[in-house]
């Protein structure tokens, strides 16, 4: 609720609403935008939570969402060892867009925040030379689309019925 009041008092406007509610259940409302910044990977029922998104979009709406990306956040770690433990899940870049999919999003948009440059195979070791040598990396907070030479620290898609 204190977010909420800091919304409306700094950003209010008669076009802009600020909820609380459970995002899981939430299922209220027809919207042009739904915005989900590190929302999913929280959540025990995230395929319900996509879905009603997908549903309260209005036909020519369109949802940004982020998570984590897996292969970063918790390299080498099962679904059930995420090293965040406020995290019930993490996915992979396969796994998310198959998720937005089965919610019935079909036109999807990648992007990334904090794109890490892949510059061994074995991920650890390029991590670790990521922090020794390129520390400013981890500074930015720049969405950029993203290929297969980078892999993004967040995933931010872009999704549209």
């Amino acid at each position: 609720s204190e977010a909420i009041e800091y919304a409306v008092k700094n950003f209010g406007n008669r076009n802009l609403q600020f909820i609380t509610s459970d995002a899981e259940c939430y299922n209220s409302g027809k919207y042009d935008l739904i915005v989900s910044f590190e929302t999913l990977e929280h959540l025990d029922r995230r395929q319900m939570f996509l879905s009603n998104l997908c549903t309260m979009l209005r036909n020519d709406g369109m949802l940004i969402i982020s998570t984590p990306n897996k292969a970063i956040t918790s390299p080498m770690k099962s679904p059930q060892k995420i090293r965040n433990k406020y995290h019930k899940y993490e996915y992979t870049q396969e796994e998310i867009i198959t998720a937005l999919q089965e919610a019935g999003f079909r036109e999807i948009l990648k992007f990334g925040q904090h794109p890490y440059p892949r510059i061994f195979s074995n991920q650890l070791i390029s991590r670790l030379l990521r922090r020794r040598f390129n520390k400013d990396i981890l500074q930015t907070a720049e969405v950029l689309p993203y290929s297969n030479k980078t892999m993004p620290r967040y995933f931010v898609f872009a999704a549209t019925k």
